[in-house]
Protein backbone atom coordinates (compact mmCIF):
# COMPACT_ATOMS: atom_id res chain seq x y z
CA UNK A 1 0.00 0.00 0.00
CA UNK A 2 0.87 3.59 -0.36
CA UNK A 3 2.05 5.74 2.08
CA UNK A 4 1.19 9.32 2.29
CA UNK A 5 3.61 11.30 0.12
CA UNK A 6 4.93 8.89 -1.94
CA UNK A 7 5.25 9.40 -5.89
CA UNK A 8 3.03 7.49 -8.17
CA UNK A 9 4.53 5.45 -10.76
CA UNK A 10 3.31 7.26 -13.76
CA UNK A 11 1.51 4.28 -15.16
CA UNK A 12 -0.24 4.01 -11.65
CA UNK A 13 -0.76 8.05 -11.78
CA UNK A 14 -2.76 7.64 -15.36
CA UNK A 15 -4.76 5.20 -13.98
CA UNK A 16 -5.70 6.97 -11.21
CA UNK A 17 -6.18 10.33 -13.11
CA UNK A 18 -8.48 8.55 -15.45
CA UNK A 19 -10.70 7.07 -12.81
CA UNK A 20 -10.85 10.55 -10.44
CA UNK A 21 -12.08 12.26 -13.98
CA UNK A 22 -14.71 9.54 -14.42
CA UNK A 23 -15.77 10.04 -10.56
CA UNK A 24 -15.99 13.75 -11.36
CA UNK A 25 -17.97 12.99 -14.60
CA UNK A 26 -20.64 10.81 -12.20
CA UNK A 27 -20.97 13.84 -9.79
CA UNK A 28 -18.22 12.94 -6.62
CA UNK A 29 -16.68 15.90 -4.64
CA UNK A 30 -13.40 16.42 -5.00
CA UNK A 31 -12.69 14.89 -1.37
CA UNK A 32 -15.08 12.09 -2.15
CA UNK A 33 -12.67 11.58 -5.17
CA UNK A 34 -9.74 11.87 -3.22
CA UNK A 35 -11.19 9.44 -0.19
CA UNK A 36 -11.80 6.92 -2.69
CA UNK A 37 -8.66 6.73 -4.71
CA UNK A 38 -6.51 7.62 -1.73
CA UNK A 39 -4.92 10.49 -3.43
CA UNK A 40 -4.58 13.79 -1.71
CA UNK A 41 -7.42 16.61 -2.09
CA UNK A 42 -4.74 18.47 -3.84
CA UNK A 43 -3.80 16.44 -6.31
CA UNK A 44 -7.60 15.79 -7.53
CA UNK A 45 -7.70 19.59 -7.89
CA UNK A 46 -4.54 19.86 -9.49
CA UNK A 47 -5.77 17.43 -12.13
CA UNK A 48 -8.95 19.08 -12.46
CA UNK A 49 -7.72 21.99 -13.14
CA UNK A 50 -4.93 20.92 -15.52
CA UNK A 51 -7.75 18.73 -17.38
CA UNK A 52 -9.95 21.54 -17.26
CA UNK A 53 -12.63 19.19 -15.91
CA UNK A 54 -14.97 21.90 -15.22
CA UNK A 55 -15.10 23.54 -18.52
CA UNK A 56 -16.33 19.63 -19.56
CA UNK A 57 -18.93 19.49 -17.32
CA UNK A 58 -20.00 22.85 -18.01
CA UNK A 59 -20.23 22.83 -21.76
CA UNK A 60 -22.00 19.56 -21.64
CA UNK A 61 -24.53 20.68 -19.63
CA UNK A 62 -24.92 23.96 -21.55
CA UNK A 63 -25.47 21.64 -24.22
CA UNK A 64 -28.18 19.21 -22.75
CA UNK A 65 -29.91 21.83 -21.21
CA UNK A 66 -29.92 24.21 -24.05
CA UNK A 67 -31.42 21.37 -26.12
CA UNK A 68 -34.11 20.38 -23.15
CA UNK A 69 -35.11 24.00 -23.16
CA UNK A 70 -35.69 24.25 -26.64
CA UNK A 71 -37.89 20.80 -26.77
CA UNK A 72 -39.78 21.91 -23.78
CA UNK A 73 -43.31 23.03 -25.03
CA UNK A 74 -44.79 26.21 -23.61
CA UNK A 75 -47.90 25.63 -21.19
CA UNK A 76 -50.17 28.13 -20.62
CA UNK A 77 -52.27 28.45 -17.38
Amino acid sequence: MRRRGQKLAPAERAFLREQAHVLFWAGLSVRQIAQTLRVSKTTINNWRRVGRWDEEVRHDAEAIFGKIRINMPTHSL
